[in-house]
């Protein structure tokens, strides 16, 4: 008899088994028809790449990685900080350039730049050598004329000037520092405002 009653005891629990199954089964059946759905979208996707479509993402991925890279750089930060401090230069620059540009000034400062860049590349050794000389020599009359212009104020402050007369130029025309003297500065005043140099 105690089998008997046991019996129904079971029939429930197995009953209860089986539900618990169906409703295993129903879940998987579930997930397997959304994972059907995954796999019928993944198919449509798959047919609609094209080689041009894959290149594309391809760069974009790219292009999205060297951004990420350059947003984990550690200076960043400080950039954009100094970035914003001078924005109010940098509008201000980024007007007066466009000014430049409307008014044919920035073509022209570009080209100049551009000439200053062909001179130097055109500039050789024995040109540079040459450009040296000349400054030199330049520098070197520079220095003595200086010279020779403080000692002349040193002599002429010792004590007044005397009063020289017509004889008394005339008499200092014959010191041969100032024939010299004389003849420089009309040969001088000719080069630099006559017609050419002399014969």
């Amino acid at each position: 008899m105690e089998a008997q009653l046991d019996q129904p005891t079971r029939s429930l629990a197995d009953l209860q088994m089986t539900e618990e199954r169906l409703a295993t089964v129903e879940q998987i059946l579930a997930k397997l028809g959304t994972l059907d759905s995954a796999l019928t979208l993944a198919h449509m996707a798959a047919d609609a790449m094209t080689d041009e479509t894959i290149d594309h993402m391809t760069s974009k991925l790219e292009k999205a990685a060297t951004l990420l890279d350059l947003l984990s750089d550690p200076r960043l930060p400080g950039l954009l900080e100094k970035l914003l401090a001078a924005s109010d230069s940098l509008a201000r620059l980024l007007d007066r350039i466009a000014r430049m540009e409307r008014n044919g000034s920035l073509a022209k400062l570009l080209d100049l730049a551009e000439a200053a860049g062909i001179m130097t590349d055109a500039m050789t050794e024995p040109s540079l050598d040459l450009l040296t000389k000349k400054m030199l020599r330049g520098l070197e009359a520079l220095d003595k004329a200086e010279t020779a212009l403080s000692l002349a104020l040193a002599e002429d402050a010792h004590g007044p000037a005397p009063r020289i007369g017509a004889l008394g130029l005339l008499g200092m025309l014959k010191e041969p520092e100032m024939q010299r003297g004389l003849r420089v500065m009309r040969l001088f005043l000719k080069h630099c405002f006559g017609s050419g140099p002399s014969k």
